[in-house]
């Protein structure tokens, strides 16, 4: 059995009882729970979900491949990488990256992805077909009809999850020469 990383543990546990946002893979696709922090596991977290009464437990893996993928307190801080994320906008102002970015985002033009990003202060996500890259943002055809136009801000935008579950938006920039 896989566990967590024992700084993930303490990090959620000090979590209890608030509010996280959680992205996950669930059914073959990305999908967002929130709710409150019930208890943490090595394994998983249970989550009281908002609106209902039942507790639901949420698993970090899936026959060793990890299934969660970010985990957001109300700070806008992904717990699983302790660290608040750069929006899209940020990493576009480096040139290293955007190239990187745009490079990850054109095998994905005209498919099914899911895009993260900050509503206010919370997390939501939207599942479409990537239209393009705008001026000010992200443009998606949302499904299930896939028949109307959604530009998400760039300034808003914490990941794009292609149908594999990776983020087209992590880079890794080499360091040194």
């Amino acid at each position: 059995m896989t566990s967590i990383p024992s700084y993930l543990n303490q990090l959620l546990t000090k979590h209890l009882s608030n509010q996280l946002f959680c992205i996950w893979v669930e059914g073959n696709k990305v999908a967002l729970k929130s709710g409150i922090l019930e208890t943490v596991l090595s394994d998983k977290i249970i989550l009281k979900l908002d609106g209902e009464a039942a507790k639901t437990p949420l698993n970090f893996f899936e026959k060793d491949k990890l299934i969660m993928l970010n985990i957001y307190n109300l700070n806008g801080i992904d717990l699983i990488k302790a660290k608040k994320p750069f929006s899209l906008d940020d990493k576009l102002k480096v040139r290293e990256i955007k190239k990187q970015i745009l490079q990850n985002v054109k095998t994905s033009l005209g498919k099914e992805v899911t895009v993260v990003y900050k509503l206010g202060d919370k997390i939501a996500l939207n599942r479409g077909i990537f239209a393009n890259m705008g001026i000010s943002g992200v443009v998606i055809k949302p499904a299930p009809f896939y028949n109307t136009e959604e530009n998400i801000f760039y300034r808003n935008v914490l990941h794009i999850y292609n149908s594999e579950f990776f983020d087209l938006l992590e880079v890794k920039i080499a360091q040194g020469k």
